[in-house]
C-alpha cells in the first residue's frame, strides 16, 4: 500500500481554478482508502512474513552446508545441495507468482482512484490539486530558509475532505475495489527433523553450523567478509555486463568471460567457506574429549536441516558449544589469521 500511496501522491496535477485539495489530506482522510490499506495489509501480512520466513532457512540451509563441504559424508552432503537447489527455485518461482499479483493489484488500485478523484472533481467545478509548502519546524524563517522561499499559496477553500467524502460515496469505486480484492498464492513451507550428520564422531547430538557460526562473532565477521567481497566481485561484472553491446564484435566472447568469472567468484566463496568450516570443527574436535564428554555432545554432528522446518532429532548443542568455542584461544587466533589473508576473488 505504501506504492500506492506513493502513486496517489505523485500523480500528475489536474489543471483548474479555483479551491484546492492535497492527496495526502484526501488519502488520510478518506475512509474507503483506509479500509483498503488495512484488509490489504492484513491479508499480505502473514504471506510477507512467510516470504521472509522462507529466505531465511533457505540462507541458513545454504551456509550450513557451504560450512560442511568436504566434512560431512560426500554423498549425504550432495543430496543435502540438491534439496535446497530445488527449494530455492520453488520459492523463487512462488515469490515470482506473488510479486506479479502485487503489481497487478497496485495498478489496480491506482486506476481506481484515479477514476473516482476524476468523478469527484467533475462534481467540484473549478478545483485543483496544490500540495502546501512552507517552513521547516512549523514555518522558522531566515536567510536561506524554506519558508524565506516565495511559493504560490494553494488556492482556498481546502476541498480535500470533499474529495475524500466523494471517494467514500462513490459505488463505482467501492465496486472496483471489491473485483479486486483476491487470495494471494501461498509459499510452500516443511517440516520434520532430519537425522544429523557425522562430523567424524558420530551424530548422537548435533550443533547448527549456521547457528554456531553466527553466534561466534571472528567466524560470523570472516563469513560476512567472504561474502562482501564476492559480492563486490559480482556487482563489478553486472555493470560490466550492463554495458555490452550486444551487436558489437565480440560481444558474445566477452559475456561468456563475464560468466565464468562469475562463476569463479562464487566458487571462491564456497571455497573460503568451507575453509571456516574446517577451523570451526577441528575446534570442536579438541574440545569434544573434556568439555563435550561433560556437556553432553562428545558425539554432535551437524544438522543441516533449518531449525524453522523441524532441524534435526537429538539434543541441540549449538549454544554450549558456542559458549565453549567462544572461550578457545587456538580458535580465535585461527580465525583471526584467516581473516588477515583471506585474500579477494
Amino acid at each position: 500500500m505504501r506504492l500506492l500511496l506513493l502513486l496517489l501522491i505523485t500523480s500528475p496535477a489536474l489543471a483548474a481554478d479555483g479551491g484546492s485539495f492535497d492527496r495526502d489530506a484526501v488519502v488520510g482522510a478518506s475512509a474507503a482508502f483506509r479500509s483498503v490499506a488495512e484488509a490489504q495489509s492484513a491479508a499480505f501480512g502473514p504471506i510477507e512474513r512467510s516470504l521472509e520466513a522462507t529466505d531465511r532457512a533457505l540462507a541458513e540451509m545454504d551456509l550450513s552446508l557451504a560450512l560442511t563441504r568436504g566434512t560431512v559424508d560426500g554423498p549425504q552432503h550432495d543430496l543435502g545441495r540438491a534439496l535446497l537447489d530445488e527449494r530455492s527455485a520453488r520459492f523463487g518461482a512462488e515469490f515470482g507468482e506473488i510479486q506479479t499479483k502485487l503489481d497487478a493489484i497496485s495498478a489496480g488500485y491506482e486506476t481506481a482512484f484515479e477514476a473516482a478523484l476524476s468523478r469527484a472533481l467533475a462534481t467540484l467545478p473549478g478545483v485543483t490539486e496544490c500540495t502546501p509548502t512552507g517552513g521547516v519546524l512549523g514555518g522558522l524563517s531566515g536567510p536561506g530558509s524554506l519558508s524565506a522561499r516565495k511559493t504560490p499559496a494553494c488556492p482556498q477553500p481546502d476541498r480535500s475532505a470533499d474529495v475524500a467524502a466523494a471517494w467514500d460515496a462513490d459505488a463505482e469505486l467501492k465496486a472496483a475495489l471489491e473485483t479486486l480484492a483476491a487470495s494471494w498464492p501461498s509459499i510452500t513451507t516443511y517440516s520434520g527433523a532430519e537425522p544429523p550428520q557425522s562430523l567424524g564422531a558420530g551424530a548422537g547430538s548435533w550443533v547448527s553450523p549456521a547457528g554456531l557460526a553466527e553466534l561466534l562473532p571472528q567466524a560470523i565477521e570472516l563469513i560476512d567478509t567472504i561474502e562482501r567481497r564476492v559480492e563486490e566481485v559480482r556487482n563489478g561484472l553486472r555493470e560490466e555486463r550492463a554495458g555490452l553491446d550486444p551487436e558489437a564484435e565480440g560481444a558474445l566472447d566477452a559475456a561468456k568471460s563475464i560468466a565464468a568469472r562469475a562463476r569463479a567468484a562464487r566458487e571462491w566463496g564456497e571455497d573460503r567457506k568451507a575453509e571456516v568450516g574446517v577451523i570451526l570443527w577441528g575446534a570442536l574436535d579438541r574440545n569434544r574429549k573434556r568439555a563435550g564428554k561433560k556437556g553432553g555432545w562428545g558425539d554432535a554432528g551437524a544438522c543441516l536441516n533449518p531449525g524453522a522446518w523441524g532441524a534435526c532429532t537429538g539434543d541441540d548443542h549449538t549454544d554450549a558449544v558456542t559458549e565453549t568455542l567462544t572461550a578457545d584461544k587456538k580458535l580465535s587466533k585461527e580465525l583471526g589469521k584467516a581473516l588477515d589473508g583471506l585474500g579477494r576473488p
